[in-house]
């Protein structure tokens, strides 16, 4: 038999819950503060549940459509042929860290109107801010979040992604 991975994350849990965290006298905080963050941490991933992949995934559409909006602008400026032709090339080679960084050689053209700069910029902004969410979320079940009531909940976001793709 072999035990699946939440099996072995809630023997884990109860094992510092019930057993090892109790034994550290009062004495030894460090231990004991070091103790609670690992509870938390496999608190985390019994809530992510093995959906780390999902959540590659849901950043890099976001990312990937971010950097379609920004061709779209970019076309409109007429921007020089190389930077649009390195941010196609990273699109079409499905290549995330090639796409983020032609994305922000994109948006780092001197030489573009007040028009691109401030809709390439909101663009940016609302990408970040979502990112930040999502990032802020996953990482909810730490119990760290000085304002939880702002994060999305990752099952819910995670499927409508999938539902949308």
């Amino acid at each position: 038999m072999n035990p699946s991975t939440q099996l072995r994350l809630s023997t884990m849990m109860r094992a510092m819950t019930d057993i090892i965290l109790p034994a550290i006298p009062a004495s030894e905080s460090m231990a004991q503060e070091q103790s609670q963050l690992l509870i938390g941490h496999i608190a985390a991933l019994m809530a992510q549940d093995g959906r780390e992949r999902e959540l590659q995934a849901h950043n890099a559409a976001n990312l990937i459509d971010v950097a379609k909006q920004l061709i779209l602008l970019a076309e409109l400026e007429k921007l020089a042929a190389e930077k649009l032709a390195e941010l196609n090339a990273a699109l079409a080679g499905n290549d995330i860290a090639k796409i983020a960084f032609a994305s922000e050689r994109l948006m780092a053209d001197c030489d573009v109107s007040a028009g691109f700069k401030s809709k390439s910029s909101e663009l940016m902004i609302n990408y970040a801010r979502h990112h930040s969410v999502v990032g802020r979320s996953w990482f909810s079940p730490m119990g760290f979040d000085s304002k939880p009531e702002e994060l999305l909940d990752v099952a819910s976001l995670l499927t409508a992604s999938a539902a949308n793709n």
